[in-house]
């Protein structure tokens, strides 16, 4: 270990967390909204928050309002995923059948 860690190790035992200052790269705004795009992500904020933070919000809604909105985003997600997993299925079973294979070889 260097001389640095046991350092730190030292001052994380004593006060219980590490208090150096942290190089800031990236203003927290612009990484949010990198991670946005990254990750495809829609971001829900409170009532509650702070202004700068509800600006960068898609949706603004109380807790509730938030369970609503995220419901429907999960309906038509699984309604997409258990379409297209139908469509898969019939589209094997049908080629399968046309071919020979018989009915009690698939579930």
């Amino acid at each position: 270990m260097s001389i640095a860690q046991d350092f730190l190790n030292i001052r994380l035992e004593q006060i219980g967390f590490i208090d150096d200052p942290v190089e800031q790269i990236l203003d927290p705004d612009q990484e949010i909204e990198i991670l946005r795009k990254k990750k495809n992500a829609v971001l829900f904020e409170h009532y509650h928050q702070l202004p700068s933070i509800q600006d960068m919000a898609d949706f603004i809604r109380d807790s509730l309002g938030h369970f609503q909105q995220v419901l429907g985003y999960l309906t038509r997600f699984m309604d997409k995923i258990c379409s297209e997993r139908i469509t898969a299925d019939l589209s094997i079973k049908a080629f399968a059948f046309s071919n020979g294979v018989s009915s009690t070889e698939f579930p």
